[in-house]
């Protein structure tokens, strides 16, 4: 592995821009307005430039940089302002900490100008006591404008991670789809490779996506949409060729609609892929048009009374399904590449698809909305991101009491050790903590002779900060925290040392107060939830698949009509949006550090099921409406539906929900191993055909409602039986930590007998 990865240039350009803004803004405001001055927009300058960076376009990076410059500059007043009384600083700080971690949850900007703002309220709160206030609000506001002017004037030219991979992805899809509607078996691929080096690529570019939460959003949908739509896919059957003689009965020409749908979910795909990389509009009326015609087909070949006929419909109509959900993915893969490229879809904020695609609404009242819906949930006892936001409060409050109480002269730094080094879980903590402890040992053999033979030599220490800057600015993304700390340490003593000269005294107290905020870090680590994210994710996976299976036993009885709760549907859809939301933060905080990566391939599978069956309640709801707005407001299909005397119960409903009976305990058996992955668990038995009753007599749409179910139950279960085994691998491959200890042998688990469901 390179020691520098840095492929597009970004970090160096990043790097040049600091090294070339901050001392430039040091020198200048020092000798204009003075020391104070100087050094806060020496601050102020270096975080906005390599801290936030916001990316996107010109109007949105001044409104962030705008934000900075304002709510800095209140930050420094409110530091100022308590400073000089350690009750009212150490409550102060614990909010200022736990607000700016816990809004980070909104994502984009709200992310990354949390460092840049602890910046300036650390920096001021703890140099005490308070005077020249007019300079350090005066430094900060000149310090963040000169990096708005450089940031905007110096724009890199991007190479927006991951859209090409994701695009040739798409591409690949149309290209395996049209095979299938030639009636061969595409050729043999890599699978989800592709989308897995998007999210690679991801990960390990400077240039992540800062936009704004909705393009955060879409792009996580994005990769896995197209992830869920390669699953899809992968197990369609090649079309058949018409049969002559069913066209002679009068029969629906299911080739020709498998056709269509393929054509339909290739061409879609194809317009995602040009989104991405040209910037293309995406117009998703036509899959709604498409896919409503369809259904009405179907409806109208089963009205016949010709026996003939409808035995064929129901023969092969299933078929379509899986090409019908092929096409509804297609379509929310490419309102996602069209958010991504930065512009709605056409064709409507609530397209009728067989899976509900969501589309951010503009404005600024749904921009509220959305923003104090994603705060609400996140706001709950049992939330990472809340425990997250806490531990930060309380780590650095009780880094500013030490630092008060051992009377640093730079008692700042150990609000920044702690708060560079703070992660999720304990071990996670005590890692980045080695890692910055080793980065500023080395900073400081190479700062403290440099301090200790150029003191006072402010020709050679002017040459030096540049250098140190760059180095500061661009070793972090390039190569890694340990070497951006040694760096940083040379820059934070050559800086100090010309505003006041203290030679290796500098680097020596570098060295002590980021080891005590570092410390402190770690021990806030051990002491609030050390377990991390990780302890977590097997128990919410498993409410997951536990929800999803209430979910399939509540949409079985309300579309054969079976007796039951009415709210019985309404509360398991409730479970499991939550449950799955759960699962998303967990997801996300369990990859946010960097160090424990959850592979595409396995969060696509570990997704999959639950997302294949709110797919079922989605089509359940939509399949009979030709409106937006009356989805959810019809209730059970009825019509002339035969009594139970009347249909052998091996060919009836009975049959229907025994298979759903079987899928629920397939799903909770995943569940089972989710929960304990050392379980054993004795599998269920291959499950056989379902057939359907003689379709005499029975109301055009039931019965199609029943080939419906009986389609989307068998989807449902080989999309269990293929991604269980990478899901449970998932959780019993994290790795093992010191709390955890060996316990007896695990338990087998009694799986359901299939002969007796």
């Amino acid at each position: 592995m390179p020691l520098v990865h840095d492929p597009d240039r970004l970090a160096l350009h990043k790097g040049l821009r600091a090294g070339l803004a901050v001392p430039v803004t040091y020198g200048v405001v020092g000798g204009a307005i003075g020391g104070t001055a100087s050094l806060f927009a020496a601050f102020a300058c270096f975080s906005a430039l390599v801290f936030a960076d916001f990316q996107g376009p010109v109007r949105r990076r001044l409104g962030g940089y705008g934000f900075l410059l304002v709510g800095g500059a209140a930050l420094v007043v409110l530091a100022g302002a308590v400073a000089d009384s350690l009750p009212a600083a150490v409550v102060t700080v614990f909010v200022v900490a736990f607000v700016l971690r816990f809004v980070g949850c909104l994502g984009g900007y709200a992310t990354v100008a949390g460092t840049t703002l602890m910046t300036a309220f650390a920096l001021a709160v703890m140099a005490t006591p308070v005077e020249e206030m007019d300079q350090r609000v005066a430094g900060w506001a000149i310090g963040v404008l000169v990096a708005t002017a450089v940031a905007v004037l110096t724009t890199a030219r991007y190479r927006y991670p991951a859209r090409h991979n994701l695009a040739e992805h798409a591409r690949m899809l149309a290209t395996d789809l049209r095979e299938l509607a030639a009636g061969r078996h595409p050729d043999p691929r890599s699978g989800l490779e592709g989308i897995a080096n998007a999210r690679i690529e991801l990960e390990r570019s400077v240039a992540r996506p800062l936009n704004s939460s909705a393009h955060q959003r879409a792009l996580t949908g994005l990769l896995d949409g197209l992830g869920r739509a390669t699953l899809v896919v992968e197990r369609l059957d090649p079309v058949a060729a018409e049969d002559v003689a069913e066209q002679q009965l009068g029969a629906v020409d299911t080739s020709s609609d498998c056709r269509q749908l393929a054509a339909l979910a290739a061409d879609t795909f194809e317009a995602a892929a040009r989104a991405l990389v040209e910037g293309d509009a995406v117009d998703l009326g036509t899959v709604h048009h498409e896919l409503t015609a369809h259904r009405r087909r179907l409806i109208q070949a089963l009205a016949t009374e010709d026996p003939a006929v409808r035995w064929d419909v129901e023969r092969h109509a299933a078929a379509t399904i899986g090409y019908r959900l092929a096409a509804s993915l297609a379509a929310v893969t490419a309102a996602d590449a069209a958010v991504v490229a930065g512009h709605l879809p056409a064709g409507g904020t609530r397209p009728l698809l067989d899976v509900e695609v969501e589309i951010p609404r503009p404005g600024a009242r749904a921009f509220v909305g959305r923003t104090l819906a994603i705060l609400g949930f996140h706001l709950r006892w049992t939330s990472t991101r809340l425990r997250n936001s806490l531990r930060a409060g309380v780590a650095l409050a009780a880094a500013l009491t030490i630092a008060r109480a051992w009377e640093f002269d730079h008692g700042f730094w150990v609000l920044l050790g702690t708060l560079m080094v703070l992660r999720s879980g304990a071990v996670d903590t005590t890692a980045s903590a080695v890692d910055a402890l080793k980065g500023v040992g080395v900073g400081f053999v190479l700062a403290a002779p440099l301090a200790y033979f150029f003191a006072g030599d402010d020709t050679v220490l002017w040459v030096v900060l540049p250098i140190a800057t760059f180095v500061a600015a661009w070793a972090p993304a390039a190569i890694g925290l340990g070497t951006g700390q040694a760096a940083f340490t040379v820059f934070v003593v050559v800086l100090f040392n010309l505003f006041t000269p203290q030679g290796a005294q500098t680097a020596l107290v570098r060295l002590e107060t980021v080891a005590v905020g570092v410390a402190v870090a770690a021990v806030a680590g051990v002491l609030f939830w050390p377990r991390g994210p990780e302890a977590t994710i097997g128990a919410v996976a498993a409410r997951y698949y536990r929800a999803a299976g209430a979910m399939v036993a509540a949409i079985t009885a309300e579309v054969l009509d079976l007796p039951g709760s009415p709210r019985a549907l309404d509360r398991a859809r409730h479970e499991l949006l939550a449950t799955r939301a759960q699962l998303n933060e967990t997801l996300q905080e369990l990859t946010s550090d960097r160090r424990t990566v959850v592979d595409l391939s396995t969060r696509v599978a570990l997704l999959t099921p639950p997302a294949v069956v709110l797919a079922g309640d989605w089509t359940r709801r939509t399949f009979w409406v030709d409106d937006p707005a009356d989805v959810g407001r019809t209730g059970p299909l009825t019509g002339n539906v035969p009594s139970a005397d009347d249909i052998p119960p091996a060919l009836g409903p009975l049959t229907l929900e025994a298979r759903t009976f079987e899928v629920e305990a397939r799903l909770g058996l995943v569940a089972d191993q989710l929960e304990d992955p050392g379980c054993i668990v004795r599998p269920l038995g291959e499950a056989g055909p379902v057939a359907l009753p003689d379709p005499t007599g029975v109301d055009a749409r039931v019965l199609l409602s029943w080939i419906w179910l009986r389609a989307w139950l068998d989807l449902l279960e080989r999309s269990v039986e293929h991604t269980a085994p990478a899901s449970v691998q998932l959780v019993r491959d994290l790795p093992r930590r010191w709390w955890q200890r060996e316990g007896p042998p695990p338990a087998e688990v009694e799986s359901p007998d299939a002969a007796t469901v």
